[in-house]
């Protein structure tokens, strides 16, 4: 400033306008920063019901300026959401009678009556002449309120939530103090929700668990550390002994700090029921099987591996790297007249053919010795379509069973003094000769043997010595037949023959003359020499009849024309055609 201004200024009159000048300054200062505050500041009086004055950033979104001022407070009441505007009014009456200060959250209608959050802070108090003013600051709180929805939504659905889980939840804090329970959890211990609330462990549980929850908190606390399979078997608020799995974790704040806990528990005791029956089953399965001598096997039908049990490795000597792993390994272990049909047998299974897979078949063990098995199994698990991919069975050593059949067998097939076949298998094998030969178009013979004179041993020498006689006879056939050929004893000393394959009657009686041929040498028993012959009679199939039955009956007419004509010589039944023998059976019928 000049030093002309300077002495201008310090005359009265220029003292005058120096404090005009600040009083402009300074109102213009003050309505610069009115103006840009991020809200609206605004004086009321009570007495005019006149908003006097307003200033900030919000005057201009509700579409005012500060030239609209003063204002009838009912203007501005218009923009004041309907639903929040007698609150307002009842608000500013209540301040304009005395000194007050409040705060109050409404919304305010923009231009294009779009709703905003505001807060508004109110002093109220008189001017220097006494009228009652009004001086408020609202601000923009619409994000805020927002967030706090949102966050009440949140925490709305967590509530709801938490209350409708099935199992029992828990917020706790610091001191195990119990924040929030569910109604699960209520239900658990037997005490009303509202009870629970603000109670730590030892006033909710027994002292035993108590104990150990405060232990488990207090271990939470210090580590930090997420407990997620905390097993216990505990006795709930109703006196009932239960098995759960609790799993507790650490509540953090914004900052990390530990400020609490939550923690759920599972009811697991039908979990623990059935493992406790599994094992159970598992027990006496095992002791069934190795009572029975079983062992077991599980096939995976997708990677083709196998597994067996240690009983099955005990009954077959194997054990360590000898096990077979794989289904294609096992089957290595099959002898192979059986293992076409073993295969057969469990594809028909997997097939859907039978509703269990059973089959019996010849296994080899450590030792290289062959023993016979029961394999029986069923499927344990299928895919989506229904198809097998796990098998579970067992393999039961029967060779003995195995050994006891055959001789069965044997002894309802072969006869007990020779060991010969007896007339079943005589008759067995000469269907099954009939129809190979039928297929083939071959021939086969049937002969009737008959011991000449050898009642007369028995009567003389007794049925020991004629016994001994039978058996030694059989011996001297056997070595006479070729390996297609049958010897078999009928009864007595009656024994037929089965010659397949011959090509013609003559080849038949070649092999017959061979039987007669090898009873010629005396037979030595006991120190006495005894001489005996047979006659034999012979049939030809196809040509001398078409089923067993004719061909057994025209072979044995055939040997007692033998016997007519001498004894120790052969009869064809095809050589006897027009004799007298045929036309008195064809007389007798």
């Amino acid at each position: 400033m000049s030093h002309e201004n300077l002495k201008n200024h310090s005359s009265p009159e220029s003292g005058k306008d120096d404090m005009s000048f600040c009083a402009a300054q300074a109102e213009w200062q003050m309505r610069t920063l009115f103006d840009n505050v991020p809200g609206m500041v605004l004086r009321i009086s009570t007495d005019s019901g006149t908003i006097l004055c307003a200033a900030g950033s919000l005057l201009e979104r509700m579409g005012f300026t500060a030239a609209d001022f003063p204002m009838k407070t009912g203007t501005f009441m218009d923009r004041i959401h309907p639903e929040d505007a007698e609150a307002v009014t009842v608000l500013l009456g209540q301040m304009s009678g005395k000194r007050r200060k409040r705060r109050r959250e409404f919304r305010l209608l923009l231009s294009k009556d779009e709703p905003i959050w505001v807060q508004a802070i109110l002093s109220s108090s008189p001017d220097p002449s006494g009228a009652m003013m009004i001086d408020g600051y609202l601000h923009d709180i619409t994000e805020r309120m927002e967030l706090e929805r949102e966050l009440k939504d949140q925490l709305k659905l967590q509530e709801q939530l938490f209350a409708t889980i099935p199992v029992p939840l828990v917020i706790k804090d610091t001191n195990s103090r119990f924040l929030q329970v569910n109604q699960a959890f209520s239900d658990f211990v037997n005490i009303p929700m509202e009870k629970i609330l603000g109670r730590g462990p030892y006033e909710v549980f027994s002292p035993e668990l108590a104990e150990m929850v405060f232990r488990e908190d207090a271990d939470i606390f210090l580590t930090g550390r997420t407990e997620l399979d905390l097993e216990r078997r505990v006795k709930d608020g109703h006196g009932r002994w239960i098995w759960l799995k609790s799993y507790k974790g650490p509540l953090l704040d914004s900052r990390g700090d530990i400020v609490g806990l939550v923690g759920g528990n599972m009811d697991i005791t039908a979990v623990k029921q059935s493992e406790e029956a599994l094992r159970e089953s598992e027990e006496r399965w095992k002791f069934a099987l190795e009572g029975a001598e079983a062992g077991v096997w599980d096939m995976s039908l997708g990677d083709g591996s196998i597994f067996f049990s240690s009983q099955w490795k005990r009954m077959f000597g194997y054990h360590g790297g000898d096990v077979p792993k794989t289904i294609a390994a096992f089957r290595e272990l099959i002898h192979p007249e059986d293992l076409k049909g073993s295969l057969s047998s469990f594809s028909g299974y997997l097939e859907g053919k039978f509703s269990a897979y059973r089959c019996e078949f010849r296994l080899k063990k450590k030792d290289g010795s062959w023993c016979w098995v029961l394999s029986a199994g069923k499927a344990v698990r299928r895919d989506e379509e229904g198809r097998p991919v796990r098998v579970i069975g067992t393999h039961t050593d029967i060779t003995e069973r195995k050994k006891t059949e055959r001789i069965i067998i044997h002894q309802a097939t072969h006869d007990m003094l020779t060991d010969l076949p007896n007339r079943v298998l005589f008759v067995d094998r000469l269907g099954l000769a009939m129809a190979a030969a039928s297929r083939s178009g071959t021939k086969l013979g049937v002969a009737f043997l008959d011991l000449d004179n050898f009642k007369t041993v028995n009567d003389i020498k007794g049925h020991q010595t004629g016994d001994h006689l039978l058996v030694m006879a059989a011996e001297r056939f056997r070595g006479e037949l070729r390996g297609s050929d049958t010897v078999a004893r009928m009864g007595g000393d009656e024994f037929t023959f089965l010659f397949p394959l011959v090509g013609s009657l003559e080849d038949a009686e070649k092999a017959a003359s061979r039987i007669l041929r090898s009873l010629e040498a005396p037979f030595r028993i006991d120190g006495s020499s005894f001489s005996i012959s047979a006659s034999i009679g012979l049939c030809l199939f196809p040509d001398d009849g078409e089923d067993p039955e004719t061909l057994m009956k025209r072979a044995d007419m055939a040997m007692y024309e033998a016997k007519r004509q001498g004894k120790n010589t052969i009869r064809s039944w095809g050589r006897l055609q027009g004799t007298a023998l045929i036309a008195e059976l064809k007389r007798k019928g």
